[in-house]
Formats: structure tokens, sequence, C-alpha cells
């Protein structure tokens, strides 16, 4: 069972990780391409960056940059829809 807040791959929507990279830095094309094969399509980390010609490194750098956002922004919601802070309590208690 999974972290309600986790990025899981295969389980994020194209809408959801365009909005956790809206609000990075991150810009290279192939790293995008990559990070969006992984965590949209599920396609397994190494598999994705070959696929589209990424990185490595950058690729699991810019990873690590998506899910600290998503934690970042996971934190937020209890300021924006009250009822979710009892639901985590509620999941995390």
């Amino acid at each position: 069972m999974h972290d309600l807040n986790e990025l899981v791959p295969g389980q994020v929507s194209n809408e959801q990780f365009h909005l956790l990279l809206v609000g990075t830095s991150i810009r290279g094309e192939k790293v995008i391409k990559a990070l969006r094969e992984h965590l949209v399509n599920g396609t397994a980390k190494g598999r994705s960056v070959a696929m589209h010609g990424a990185n490595f490194s950058q690729f699991s750098v810019r990873l690590s940059t998506l899910h600290e956002e998503n934690e970042r922004i996971s934190r937020m919601v209890k300021f924006y829809v009250p009822q979710h802070a009892a639901v985590t309590q509620q999941v995390m208690g």
C-alpha cells in the first residue's frame, strides 16, 4: 500500500505531472520526456532514460525534485482544503 501523497510510477496523471513540473526549474526536454514516461506510463527508470536519450544522473536528480515538489504541495493542501487535514490525520494516525 502506498502513501496517499506518494508519486507512484504509472499512477500519475498527465495533468498532475504537468502541474508538478510547473513548480520546478526542470526544463530539459529529454529529461522531462523520460520523467513523464516513468511517472505517467510506469516505464522503468532505465528504460525511460534510454527511450528518450536522457542522462540518468540528471533524471535521478530531477525525479527527486519532483518528489520534493509533490511533498511540498501535499503539506500545503490542508491550508486550502480543510477536510483533507482530517482525512490525512486518519490515514497517517
